[in-house]
């Protein structure tokens, strides 16, 4: 908020050493922390002494009596408090209320407006119109952008300036309405609402005829914004005129509110799904086609629309049955593409999944899908190991590994008398 003070300050001996008015921006860190704590709880016009402490005279700041001062005494009027909001951060949109304005609502969608208008870029004026009377659609762009959501905020007769960068002057779409402009210019649009029209809420619609009414309306007006390119505006609408109508009940009867409402109801439908197709909502298209497909299962239309939701959604198989249904009913290009393309993105997905799951049983299986013979194991070869000579001998045989001992005792079992052998000579035969 900006607010404008009338200050005197003293300090405790009575010296003075601030008096006069000061302009701010409540927050922006120019006045005294104790001052700014104190005004939050104070009104316009209202007057007020305070006393603050040392550490809440911070140097640099209005209302800092000097060095050494350890209290000050401020004598405050609030003059004006101007309130601030900001209406587009990205665009640097403020407005600043400069007279309230009466009731608590506000110009809304597709009603009727009148404002007083005036715009200038720096000292360039570029919107002379002093009286101005139109219907305000968000998005229409009659005034720019910002202008329009700061409308949309406003009280009847209330008075504001709002406040933006040459950058900010852009339609709906992100388009400069006034490309003469810089960047950086200052713009500034004194705005008066002196009047508007009421426009009912869903719920204070009392009838089909006036629930069919208003949702032709919205739609006429999507049906404007999606020729333009602005699907986020187009889809709004449309699902605005969607929640008028979703509960009005598909029957026979002869009442033609209710066939008029079940035929918007269902080029509403289309429409919806067709914009948040484009937008890759696919998600929040299925569940308002399915029904309408439960009544008419044979609706070409809605099954191709449904059809591009779940190829979308890479639901191919329903995908595929509902194109394949819809070309059959009504045969285009366009839908034969479609089928085809999901048709060729789900063997791409089996192909891909079955590499997956023989990569992973691969792993704990061995190689499933590969003909080539195993590899033969490799054995080694037993390394034949010469038996050292002995130095005894049991009958006729060499004995291989056996010590003295041993061939002492089995020569004393035997009867016979060790033998020692001289490795000097060889033994041709033993007796």
């Amino acid at each position: 908020d900006e607010v404008s003070l009338r200050l005197l300050g003293r300090k405790m001996n009575g010296e003075q050493f601030l008096n006069g008015s000061v302009s701010f921006i409540l927050g922006d860190g120019s006045l005294c922390s104790g001052l700014a704590k104190s005004l939050v709880r104070m009104k316009k016009g209202e007057n007020a002494q305070i006393k603050v402490k040392q550490q809440y005279l911070e140097e640099g700041r209005i209302g800092h009596p000097g060095e050494n001062v350890t209290e000050a005494l401020f004598d405050v009027v609030v003059e004006k408090w101007a309130e601030i909001s900001v209406i587009d951060a990205d665009l640097g949109c403020k407005k600043k209320i400069l007279k309230s304005g009466t009731g608590y609502e506000s110009p809304k969608d597709l009603g009727h407006v009148t404002v007083r208008i005036k715009g200038k870029a720096g000292e360039a004026s570029i919107m002379t119109d002093s009286h101005k009377s139109f219907r305000i659609v968000a998005g229409e762009d009659l005034v720019p952008w910002p202008v329009e959501k700061a409308i949309l905020t406003m009280k009847k007769t209330e008075e504001s300036l709002i406040t933006l960068n040459g950058s900010g002057l852009v339609d709906s779409g992100g388009n400069r309405m006034f490309p003469q402009v810089p960047n950086g210019t200052l713009c500034e649009f004194h705005v008066t609402c002196e009047n508007f029209t009421k426009v009912l809420e869903p719920f204070e619609l009392e009838n089909t005829t006036d629930k069919v009414g208003a949702a032709l309306e919205r739609k006429n007006v999507g049906n404007a914004f999606f020729v333009k390119g602005n699907l986020e505006l187009a889809n709004r609408l449309y699902s605005a005129a969607y929640e008028l109508l979703k509960d009005i009940d598909f029957k026979d009867t002869k009442d033609p509110s209710f066939e008029l409402a079940n035929s918007t109801r269902l080029s509403v439908i289309l429409n919806l799904a067709a914009v948040r197709n484009k937008l890759r909502k696919f998600q929040d298209v299925v569940p308002i086609l399915s029904p309408i497909l439960s009544t008419f299962p044979d609706h070409a239309k809605a099954l191709y629309r449904r059809a591009e939701a779940y190829y979308g959604l890479k639901m191919y198989r329903e995908a595929i049955a509902d194109s394949n249904k819809a070309f059959g009913l009504s045969p285009s290009e366009q839908i034969a593409d479609l089928h085809d393309r999901a048709v060729r993105a789900q063997t791409s997905m089996f192909q891909k999944e079955r590499q997956v799951w023989s990569g992973a049983m691969n792993k704990v299986m061995g190689d499933l899908y590969d003909d080539k013979p195993a590899a033969k194991p490799k054995v080694e070869k037993a390394v034949e190991q010469v038996p050292e000579p002995s130095d005894a001998i049991d009958g006729d045989n060499i004995s291989e590994g056996k010590g003295s001992g041993e061939v002492a005792e089995k020569a004393a079992n035997n009867g016979e008398e060790g033998m020692e052998i001289d490795d000097s000579k060889r033994v041709e035969e033993i007796n």
